[in-house]
């Protein structure tokens, strides 16, 4: 195994709601309804440009690049209130993983809102590459943050695992030959069908089950296959 690259909010971190709430105060003195949000794995980019299409509302670049600033803000005002939290297991199968392999973290998210958070759980000295929304010109469903992330690491995708809780996720490593476990923090496992197994927390998850993936040997302690996939 050259590599575990794995995604930041719904993965490592318990984010959602937080993100959640923070779009939520974005839009409300625009006077923008939020009904919650089906954008788990989306870039903040992305959700705004098509929040404001379906308000019919236009978005310029430059107001696009202020309200991003200002949901940074509120990002930045949970971590310093301690919201961020990480899910159980995950900082753990990160320092695991980085005894024997190279550790990345690859997310549709912002590097300013990530990092930060990173620094806060203590595990930011573990990375050996980031890839957010910066680093490519087309982020998650697209195999390009995926693709870079390999090229940074000097790692072969098929050596390699992503770990991912997101439909846009599982296929942007899946397209870039990665080899995928979807974990079920946010999502149900039938919405999780670009994967090559599936596991329902991180805290299931071992570095030996993550080897025994890209060995293609199936012991029954490792992570389920995802008998639901449509490959």
């Amino acid at each position: 195994m050259q590599a575990v690259v794995f995604d930041f909010d719904g993965v490592i971190v318990d984010s959602e709601t937080l993100h959640d709430e923070a779009l939520r105060a974005v839009c409300k003195p625009l006077g923008i309804e939020w009904h919650g949000h089906p954008w788990i794995g989306w870039s903040d980019a992305d959700v705004i440009r098509e929040v404001f299409t379906r308000a019919g509302q236009s978005l310029s670049e430059s107001r696009l690049t202020a309200l991003l600033g200002t949901k940074t803000e509120v990002v930045l005002e949970q971590v310093r209130a301690g919201l961020y939290t990480p899910y159980p297991g995950s900082i753990e199968l990160m320092r695991e993983a980085a005894k024997v392999a190279k550790v990345a973290v690859c997310s549709a998210g912002m590097r300013e809102q990530i990092i930060p958070v990173l620094e806060h759980l203590g595990v930011d000295g573990l990375l050996s590459a980031l890839v957010t929304c910066e680093d490519t010109k087309r982020t998650k469903p697209d195999p390009d943050p995926y693709v870079l992330a390999a090229s940074r690491l000097e790692a072969a995708p098929s050596r390699s695992i992503a770990i991912e809780d997101s439909p846009r996720g599982t296929r942007s490593a899946w397209g870039a030959g990665f080899n995928v476990i979807a974990v079920g923090h946010t999502l149900p496992r039938e919405r999780l069908v670009f994967a090559h197994c599936f596991a329902p927390r991180t805290a299931d998850l071992s570095v030996s089950m993550l080897q025994a993936l890209i060995d293609n040997v199936p012991p029954e302690s490792r992570c389920t296959p995802n008998l639901n996939s449509e490959i």
